[in-house]
């Protein structure tokens, strides 16, 4: 496997309206997370420990933040001379049809760009699943099965496809919100010979969905395998189900999960100070990122850099992001404020656990 080269594949606005507010302004790649984090920097660092050097970072539409943030892709080794990281906006290439509808589909707009890689594997993935796989561990399986195509699944939630292997990992099954044995994932490696194929017979019969095409109809019929991940892995396919993803990670044992100590997950050097705690501040299971000043009572809460808790607000089960302020004596629970959102003095404002209040980006309340 030392010879082996796995280039990346990451579709950064793939279910996007699934988040609502969260993804107006912004890709799903580019969704904050965890106090200091985007969606893709999870992606982006599994491929960087998986010894990928070049990825392919497909976008369609509010992808001005995600370019900022990603930049050269030194943060993830993927400032290089060779491969190194590679943006496909919209219309990109002389194939690209621009706003696609799958991504079979969208792979057809980089036809060139697959088939001049010199990759023997693609490690494709969405944004929107949070795990820690190690994706050299699936390419040690891939291999050893002599597979054409490896999904990563999970046995631990129903999502959008499900399928059931064999007793030997073989796809029998794949189905689009019906029963089966394990969830996918959206994160696959593929055979880059078999992936110029499918892609160039899925163009040339109008096909544009990987699940459709290559799982429901095909799936019997290509080397298709099936790797179970058994370690914490949601999918933020809801805004819903964002909120009780970052609510989990004020448990420790998903926090390591998702962020292990030997594969740390790698993001854009921000340099900000560190947090500044008032006399009356009072912090309790909460992860506060760096250039925060915090004067109130926080409980249960992430908060990004450089928000500012008033002297004696109270903000419980919150999500508080980058350049927020919460006016002093200003009362949240269950909140999500987006960046710079500014709460005003004394104002109260609460959602449910089941149905948390989501504040625009940039609003005065």
């Amino acid at each position: 496997m030392a010879n082996t080269k796995l280039t990346g594949i990451v579709f950064s606005n793939s279910h996007d309206d699934a988040l609502g507010g969260l993804t107006a302004r912004r890709s799903m790649g580019s969704v904050p997370f965890a106090s200091r984090y985007r969606l893709i920097d999870l992606v982006l660092s599994r491929m960087s420990h998986a010894g990928v050097d070049s990825v392919a970072l497909v976008m369609q539409n509010n992808y001005h933040s995600l370019m900022e943030h990603v930049g050269s892709g030194k943060e993830w080794d993927l400032s290089r001379k060779r491969g190194g990281i590679a943006f496909f906006p919209p219309y990109s290439s002389a194939g690209s049809i621009g706003y696609s509808r799958g991504t079979l589909e969208s792979m057809a707009g980089i036809l060139s760009y697959l088939q001049a890689s010199n990759a023997d594997y693609f490690a494709v993935s969405d944004c929107d699943v949070l795990c820690g796989v190690d994706l050299s561990d699936v390419l040690e399986y891939h291999i050893a099965h002599d597979a054409g195509i490896t999904l990563i699944c999970t046995d631990t939630g129903h999502g959008k496809v499900m399928v059931t292997p064999d007793e030997n990992g073989r796809l029998q099954e794949a189905t689009r919100g019906g029963e089966g044995a394990w969830m996918f994932t959206n994160m696959y490696i593929i055979n880059r010979q078999l992936l110029i194929q499918l892609v160039t017979e899925a163009a040339s019969l109008n096909q544009y969905s990987f699940v459709d095409t290559c799982l429901i109809q095909k799936g019997r019929e290509l080397p298709i395998y099936c790797y179970r991940y058994d370690g914490f892995c949601r999918a933020a396919d809801s805004m819903q189900a964002y909120f009780d993803i970052s609510m989990c990670l004020l448990n420790p044992a998903v926090r390591n999960s998702l962020f292990p100590m030997d594969r740390p997950v790698y993001t854009r050097v921000q340099d900000e100070v560190p947090v500044k705690y008032g006399l009356s501040a009072m912090v309790s299971n909460s992860l506060v990122a760096d250039g925060c000043i915090i004067e109130g009572r926080v409980e249960n809460c992430i908060v990004f850099r450089g928000a500012r808790i008033g002297h004696g607000a109270v903000v419980k089960n919150s999500i508080i992001m980058q350049g927020c302020s919460i006016g002093n004596g200003a009362d949240l629970d269950y909140c999500i404020c987006d960046k710079g959102v500014l709460v005003a003095d004394s104002r109260r404002l609460a959602g449910y656990a089941t149905y948390p209040l989501y504040i625009p980006r940039d609003t005065r309340v």
